[in-house]
């Protein structure tokens, strides 16, 4: 079976590999992919609604366990190995100071159709299991990246969901012009211009369905 397979680069373009990469012993059972959404305070005078406008999208986060295991039972581990040499050997690709890049290294992690660009964010170990001598055999290494995205694309990815684009959203049971509008332009009173823009009598009660042009508008 394929192994996750982590990869050291130079550059936060991932062009220029170190040649040092890492694959695990044991697949991992899971792992976690996490997003967010960054929202600006709302802080129009008396609105205590919760919801805020929309900002950017927030980076994504991957998450896993990386089992060391070097009590002789995983093929290829040698009688001399212990959990220490292994840590120190995931450490220093993902963690330690690179003097290439000033910096520790970009980590790119590719497992089946898994494929994560980022740098380490929090490295944990525990060590779980030792000889008679006190030398750690295994370990768990809970490991956490952040996705990393060079400004150029960063600034793409803002102006696709700018105000100052243009906005094409089918409504959804529950959704509101209004509410829309708080969202996208950061003010609710432009529902009527929406709605007159989209040719519809009004902004309440729209079916779900319904496709809305949100177009490049002003506030005030």
């Amino acid at each position: 079976m394929e192994k996750i397979t982590l990869s050291a680069y130079t550059d936060k373009s991932f062009a220029r590999p170190t040649g040092k990469d890492l694959k695990v012993q044991i697949n991992p059972k899971t792992f976690s992919l996490e997003k967010g959404i960054k929202y600006h305070e709302n802080e129009q005078a008396g609105d205590n609604s919760a919801s805020g406008v929309f900002n950017r999208y927030d980076g994504e986060k991957l998450s896993f366990d990386i089992i060391i295991d070097c009590t002789g039972v995983i093929p290829d581990t040698q009688p001399t190995d212990t959990a220490y040499d292994k840590v120190t050997e995931l450490e220093k690709l993902v963690y330690d100071y690179n003097g290439d890049a000033h910096r520790p290294s970009f980590i790119q992690v590719v497992w089946g159709k898994l494929l994560f660009k980022g740098q380490l964010s929090s490295l944990k170990t525990d060590y779980t299991l030792f000889n008679s001598d006190g030398i750690p055999l295994r370990a768990k290494v809970s490991v956490a990246f952040a996705n990393f995205v060079d400004e150029k694309t960063a600034k793409k990815e803002a102006d696709k969901h700018s105000p100052d684009m243009s906005h094409y959203i089918t409504i959804r049971e529950g959704d509101s012009i209004a509410a829309l509008c708080q969202q996208i332009y950061g003010d609710s009173t432009l529902a009527d211009q929406v709605a007159q823009i989209n040719g519809l009598p009004g902004f309440r009660r729209i079916e779900a369905g319904t496709q809305i042009l949100f177009p490049h508008l002003k506030k005030g």
